[in-house]
């Protein structure tokens, strides 16, 4: 097998093992969050339940009302192919390839104190200046 051939095949499998490790970690963090506002959920509408007095037959009604009225309807989004989606888009939207190691280290750093919120506009001109390409810095 040719060396080009191997680099290759070699960068494919780290991508797709990236997207899995990715995937994986997005599952754990926020599938547990779901959850539990799902349980939130339904504890909420057995309060409901409790306090108006609904029957059964009435509360599916104004359920089936409230769902009608929402334009869509999402399924869980954390499952472990949606969060293998959201990598994949990670991955593929974001292009830092003209950044110098010295504009990394100048967003992680902005980013790490933008709780303080006066590196804010700091942050943002540096982010601006990392996102354009030379052909655009020109016509500023």
């Amino acid at each position: 097998m040719k060396k080009q051939n191997i680099r290759t095949l070699s960068l494919i499998v780290c991508t797709f093992t990236y997207l899995l490790v990715g995937a994986a970690v997005f599952d754990a963090l926020e599938s547990e969050f779901e959850k539990s506002k799902k349980e939130e959920l339904l504890k909420e509408e057995i309060r409901f339940r409790r306090n108006y007095n609904m029957s059964d037959e009435d509360f599916e009604i104004f359920r089936e009302n409230i769902i009608r009225s929402v334009p869509y309807k999402a399924g869980t989004q954390w499952k472990f192919a949606g969060a293998f989606y959201f990598a994949l888009t990670v991955i593929t939207t974001i292009d830092n390839s003209n950044c110098l190691p010295l504009w990394v280290y100048l967003s992680l750093s902005m980013t790490l104190e933008s709780e303080k919120s006066k590196y804010l506009p700091l942050r943002l001109c540096l982010r601006l200046s990392m996102t354009l390409d030379s052909d655009d810095r020109e016509y500023l």
